[in-house]
């Protein structure tokens, strides 16, 4: 993978990316030989772009919760035939 960027920054530099540059794209703090360097974060801005009601999102929770448990159920039949099986 290409370097795109490769200095050192002030703190409290700001990078902002997009969501795909940030999947494209590797990034790391590198490491430092010493502990006069402290502490370092980052911080994410989320932007909502679709509103659910309560209502709904309480259909999309008892669905997934819903999907979970036939997993688990289906995985269980399976780890048990295999045990019969052996």
């Amino acid at each position: 993978m290409p370097v795109l960027f490769d200095e050192i920054v002030e703190p409290g530099t700001l990078i902002l990316m997009s969501l795909e540059t940030n999947l494209a794209t590797q990034h790391a703090v590198p490491e430092c030989g010493d502990d006069s360097m402290g502490l370092s974060g980052s911080i994410v801005w989320r932007a909502v772009h679709q509103v659910v009601s309560q209502q709904d999102l309480a259909k999309k929770m008892a669905n997934t919760e819903k999907g979970r448990g036939k997993r688990a159920a289906e995985k269980a039949e399976r780890e048990a035939k295999k045990a019969r099986e052996e």
